[in-house]
C-alpha cells in the first residue's frame, strides 16, 4: 500500500495491532457469571508459593505444633505470609498460578491480558510506542493450543508469514508453538479481520529467542487442568522447549488436583519456573466483593454482610471469589443466604436457568418446534 494513506506517525502493522487488541480487550472485558464489566467486582488476589510436594502452602493453615511454643527447628514450619499475586508474578518471566475451583486464577488471567491489551491499544493509538517496543499479549484456553499443535498446515503458515518461498522440512518446538497460537488467533476472529502483517509480527515476537530486540509478548494460558491426558502429552513435547527459549512471559493456571509441584510443561532445558497457589480471601476482602456488587444499594449490602458476622457457617463461601459472587447474585432476590454449599448451588443454578430461559427463550423455543417438525411421524 503506499504510505499516502498511511495514517500520520503510524504504521499499518501498528493499526493491525490496535485492532487486535481492541479485540481481546472486548472479549474479555465481561464477568461471565455477572454480565458487569471485570474490574467492577475486583479484589486483589493474594499468593504464596506453592508447596514443593504438590501441597499448597496455604496462608489460612496453622501449624499445632507451632502454636504450642518453641520447639525443634525441624518441628517448627513457617507458614509464608500471603503477597499480592500480581507483585510476585511480575518478578518472574514463567509462572504458574494454581488456585482451586472459583479461586479467581481464570479472571486473574483474563483481566491481566485484557488490562494489557487496553494499555498497549492506548499507547499505539497515541503514536507513544512502536509495535516492535510493545508487549503483545495472548490469551489462549490450553487444549485448544494442543489442539492447533497437531493441525496440519502450520509449516505452511511459517513459511506465507516469513515470506520463503519453500515451506519448511520441519518445524523446531519454538517454531510449532509460535504458528500454533497464531493459529488459534486466526480462528478466533471473525473472517477477513486478520492481517498477514500480524502473522509475520507476532512469529517474529513469538519466536524470539534471548537476546530480541523485540519487547516480549504476554502469553497466558489457562485451563492446564481441564485438557487430557493426550492434550497433556502435547503440550509437554513442545512447551518446555519454547519455554525455556522465547523471550515471552508466560502465566499458566490450573487446579491444584491436576498439577503437580514441578511440573514440566514451563521448565524446559533450565527448569526454571515458578509456581505460586492462590490463598483464599479474606473476611474484609470478602466484604469488600459485597460492597462493590451492592455498589448502589448500601442496605442490602449492610443486610448481607450483617448475615455474614452473625451465621459464621456462610463464612466457607466468602473464602472464594466466585462463591462470594454467587452469595450476592442470590442476595439480589433474597433475604436469606442459603446455610450449605448444595443449597447454595441449587439456587444459583435456578437463577442462571430462570437468566437463560429469558434470554433465549424465543431461539430456544424455535430450536424445538424446528426439532418436532422434523421428527419421525410428523
Amino acid at each position: 500500500m503506499s504510505d499516502e494513506f498511511m495514517p500520520p506517525n503510524r504504521s499499518w502493522l501498528a493499526d493491525d495491532l490496535i485492532a487486535y487488541c481492541g479485540g481481546l480487550a472486548a472479549s474479555l472485558a465481561e464477568n461471565a457469571l455477572t454480565g458487569r464489566l471485570q474490574g467492577e467486582l475486583w479484589v486483589p488476589l493474594k499468593a504464596v508459593p506453592y508447596g514443593p510436594s504438590g501441597e499448597a502452602a496455604r496462608a489460612d493453615r496453622v501449624d499445632s505444633r507451632s502454636s504450642q511454643g518453641p520447639g525443634p527447628e525441624s518441628e517448627r514450619r513457617a507458614v509464608p505470609a500471603p503477597r499480592l499475586l500480581d507483585q510476585l508474578a511480575s518478578r518472574h518471566d514463567r509462572v504458574a498460578v494454581i488456585g482451586l475451583p472459583g479461586s479467581g486464577k481464570t479472571e486473574w488471567l483474563k483481566r491481566l491480558a485484557g488490562q494489557t491489551a487496553r494499555q498497549v491499544r492506548q499507547t499505539l493509538l497515541r503514536g507513544e510506542a512502536l509495535p516492535d517496543t510493545t508487549t503483545i499479549p495472548v490469551h489462549l484456553r490450553l487444549a485448544e493450543l494442543a489442539s492447533a499443535l497437531c493441525q496440519d498446515g502450520l509449516r505452511d503458515l511459517v513459511r506465507e508469514a516469513r515470506g520463503d518461498d519453500r515451506t519448511p522440512a520441519s518445524l523446531s518446538s519454538v517454531d510449532r508453538v509460535a504458528a500454533a497460537i497464531i493459529r488459534c488467533l486466526q480462528e478466533s476472529r471473525p473472517d477477513g479481520t486478520w492481517s498477514p502483517r500480524l502473522s509475520r509480527h507476532l512469529l517474529s515476537v513469538l519466536s524470539a529467542e534471548r537476546p530480541s530486540d523485540h519487547a516480549p509478548a504476554l502469553v497466558c494460558l489457562d485451563g492446564w487442568d481441564e485438557t487430557t491426558r493426550g492434550e497433556k502429552d502435547i503440550l509437554r513435547k513442545h512447551l518446555p522447549h519454547w519455554a525455556a527459549r522465547t523471550t515471552a512471559k508466560i502465566r499458566l493456571a490450573s487446579r491444584p488436583a491436576a498439577y503437580l509441584a514441578g511440573e514440566s510443561v514451563l521448565c524446559g532445558g533450565s527448569g526454571m519456573r515458578h509456581e505460586l497457589e492462590i490463598v483464599p480471601l479474606t473476611g474484609e476482602e470478602s466484604r469488600r466483593i459485597v460492597r462493590l456488587f451492592f455498589e448502589s444499594d448500601e442496605g442490602k449490602a449492610g443486610a448481607v454482610i450483617d448475615q455474614l458476622d452473625t451465621r459464621p457457617q456462610i463464612t466457607p463461601f466468602m473464602q472464594s471469589p466466585l462463591l462470594a459472587t454467587l452469595v450476592c447474585r442470590i442476595a439480589e432476590t433474597s433475604d436469606t443466604i442459603p446455610d450449605s454449599r448444595g443449597k447454595l448451588y441449587g439456587a444459583a443454578l435456578d437463577q442462571l436457568m430462570t437468566r437463560w430461559i429469558r434470554d433465549n427463550r424465543p431461539a430456544a423455543w424455535a430450536e424445538v418446534a424446528g426439532w418436532l417438525d422434523k421428527a419421525p411421524g410428523r
